[in-house]
This record gives structure tokens, C-alpha cells and sequence, in this order.
């Protein structure tokens, strides 16, 4: 009984110290699926009766950021994702111009929810073709909102 608490002890301390970064994946809801989206002791609590669109992602080469500039009315977050995908799927024009929210899954296990209902991710698909043969081709989803919370974990 004592081994398997030691263990236990052990595997929970290791997950702690493994910080590896990188994205597992990342899903896109259109902002007109989103039933609601607030940020409440620092989770956000995210409801939509849509599973969501998986986008087919090259790597864990995306590149998520948040940063907060402060103003005189107050701070401003400023949300964007950067992400390599492995095709451009036929919905995304369409969607690219309504709007986003993205609950990306880093490789840690937790969901961070980046833009918000009231503040929806927009920004452009572009090809990208590689200069040399290790560089491959794939397009570049660049997103970005600028809200009044910063990036949160989604709240289970």
C-alpha cells in the first residue's frame, strides 16, 4: 500500500515539473455557435452546443500569446495564435469572417481559451511554401483579438 502511494506521490510531482511546451491541438468554435463565454475567478466557463471544428495542425510549432498593454480607459489584452496547418479546410473563409473562439490544449493537458464572444478572434489563412525541401508547405492560421481578460483556463 505505501509503494503505490509513493508512487502516486511521485508521478504527480514529475507531471509538475514537466513543462514542456508546445500545442496538442486546437479547436475552433464560429462565434455564432457560442451559446456563452465569461471569465469568473479566473476560469472561463465556455458553453457551445457545437463540438467544435479541429483544425489539422503541422506540429506543436504554434505559437500562442497574450500580452496586456494598459490605457488610460483600463488594460487591454491582446490575444493571438500563429498556428501551421496541414491544409486549409473548405469552412474557413467563411468563419475567418465572423469570428472565432479557440480553446487550444497545450501539452500539459490544460485547455486555454483565447478571445471571447464579446471579443472573437479574426485574422488570415495564407500559403506558406517552404525554401528548402525540410521546410515542407503548409498554410499559416495567424488569429488575434484584443479583449478585456487575459488568456484563462477553461473551467471543467
Amino acid at each position: 500500500m505505501r509503494r503505490g502511494i509513493i508512487k502516486s506521490v511521485m508521478i504527480n510531482k514529475m507531471n509538475e515539473l514537466n513543462r514542456m511546451g508546445g500545442i496538442v491541438s486546437v479547436c475552433l468554435y464560429p462565434i455564432s455557435e457560442v451559446k456563452y463565454c465569461f471569465v469568473q475567478y479566473g476560469k472561463v466557463y465556455f458553453n457551445s452546443e457545437w463540438s467544435g471544428l479541429v483544425l489539422p495542425l503541422l506540429s506543436f510549432r504554434g505559437t500562442p500569446n497574450s500580452d496586456n498593454d494598459e490605457k488610460p480607459s483600463g488594460v487591454v489584452y491582446s490575444h493571438s495564435l500563429s498556428l501551421p496547418i496541414r491544409y486549409k479546410p473548405s469552412w474557413m473563409d467563411l468563419y475567418l469572417r465572423h469570428g472565432f473562439v479557440a480553446v487550444v490544449t497545450s501539452s500539459t493537458g490544460v485547455r486555454w481559451v483565447f478571445g471571447t464572444k464579446r471579443y472573437p478572434l479574426f485574422g488570415h489563412c495564407k500559403p506558406h511554401i517552404g525554401t528548402t525541401p525540410s521546410d515542407g508547405e503548409y498554410y499559416l492560421l495567424s488569429l488575434s483579438a484584443e479583449c478585456d481578460t487575459e488568456v484563462s483556463p477553461l473551467a471543467d
